[in-house]
């Protein structure tokens, strides 16, 4: 006897889709500034965070 029940993995794709394109802009200014430690984007996020 066999009961078999197929639990699916965690869609990691779906939820992020509406953000794509932030985020790819994001990640490429730090990649070209090489600012990723302190700086204005980690200013600009700290304050997004805590609000």
């Amino acid at each position: 006897m066999s009961n078999h029940t197929d639990i699916p993995f965690l869609d990691l794709v779906t939820p992020h889709t509406e953000l794509e394109q932030e985020l790819t802009e994001v990640f490429q200014k730090a990649l070209r500034t090489g600012r990723f430690i302190g700086g204005p984007m980690v200013e600009e996020f700290e304050q997004a965070f805590a609000d």
